[in-house]
């Protein structure tokens, strides 16, 4: 009888097992939810962040919201902007009265990242913003924008930064199919992922990221509209390309830096250390090599996109003379100018 009864339980435990696994199967949320990083960011489905841990390097956090799991497209190049620790309630907007500036060029570490201080002049105070528009930037601190600073409205403090997944298909056309770790981060529900990134500081004359701070996560378009300065983030993402070269062909574009002026710059000596060059000979020859082969990627890239743009454009107009419907996001102006054209 005793027997009977372990074999009656053996059986419903291993029926139970096996429609729990036909279930599993044929539930479609158990499959993992495929979204790009800001869709996921835009809609509330993760949080991140990035973690300097140096000029150079920095630790990206994500963590799912959701109770599903994700898998997170990872972009090609991302760009890390300073979280400023002040209470603003319009800290993505136009801000009040711009802060004082503090250090410009002096803040930060040095190439290794170690603690050091850069070459240069002290920076001065930025100017007040009007309420609601941004103040001039100063050698430190902020303008007239709290929160997150951004390209074409970057006051002083810290440096932003730009890097590289080797995501959204882990390849560069044109550039021998360079690719990194990127593509798709698996998160589990309610889980926390976190990875090492490479990174260049994108403005030169700031402090370098500290150790400790926070920045905030957003697209490498909001922070440049350099081209050639977001292919060259994307570099960084086959965790391979030279970071120096990478850094010095950055700043020749987003601070107008020249090679022989990227040569002179040098380290503050410390206690255990001597003045030595940011820069060596061959990482600027590197950075300079980087810097032609990223232009080049950028042009190709914009003339494919401006040869698609025309052969949409051509193949709304063919539509619309043949009675076919225009798409639906075409405007009374857009088909004026089009039948102008015959």
């Amino acid at each position: 009888m005793k027997r009977t009864r372990m074999i009656l339980l053996g059986a419903v435990c291993l029926a139970a097992a096996v429609l729990a696994n036909a279930l599993y199967a044929q539930d479609d949320s158990a499959q993992p939810r495929s979204i790009g990083l800001f869709d996921a960011m835009n809609q509330g489905l993760v949080e991140a962040k990035l973690s300097p841990r140096s000029s150079l390097e920095s630790t990206m956090v994500v963590k799912n919201l959701t109770k599903e799991p994700l898998e997170i497209d990872m972009p090609a190049a991302f760009a890390g902007v300073p979280i400023l620790a002040q209470p603003n309630p319009m800290m993505f907007g136009g801000g009040g009265p711009g802060m004082m500036g503090g250090p410009g060029m002096m803040g930060g570490m040095n190439r290794n990242g170690r603690n050091g201080r850069n070459a240069g002049m002290m920076g001065g105070p930025g100017a007040p913003g009007a309420p609601g528009a941004p103040g001039a930037p100063g050698g430190g601190g902020l303008g007239g924008r709290g929160g997150i600073g951004t390209s074409g409205n970057r006051g002083g403090g810290s440096q932003s930064v730009g890097g590289g997944m080797g995501g959204m298909g882990g390849g560069m056309g044109g550039m021998g199919g360079r690719g990194g770790m990127g593509g798709g981060w698996f998160i589990a529900p309610e889980k926390t992922v976190r990875e090492k990134v490479r990174t260049v500081c994108l403005e030169h004359g700031k402090s370098d990221p500290r150790a400790g701070s926070e920045y905030a996560i957003v697209p490498i378009e909001e922070c440049t509209a350099n081209k050639t300065t977001q292919v060259l983030c994307e570099m960084l993402g086959d965790g391979q390309t030279d970071q120096q070269a990478v850094q010095a062909a950055v700043w020749n574009q987003e601070s107008g830096l020249t090679f022989e002026e990227l040569a002179e710059k040098i380290n503050r000596p410390t206690r255990n250390s001597r003045p030595e060059p940011w820069f060596t000979a061959e990482e600027l020859a590197g950075g300079t090599s980087l810097l032609e082969e990223a232009a080049q990627v950028a042009k190709e890239r914009e003339e494919a996109e401006s040869k698609q743009k025309a052969e949409q454009q051509k193949a709304d107009e063919e539509n619309l003379l043949s009675g076919e419907q225009a798409p639906a996001d075409t405007t009374i102006e857009d088909l004026t100018r089009q039948l102008k054209t015959y």
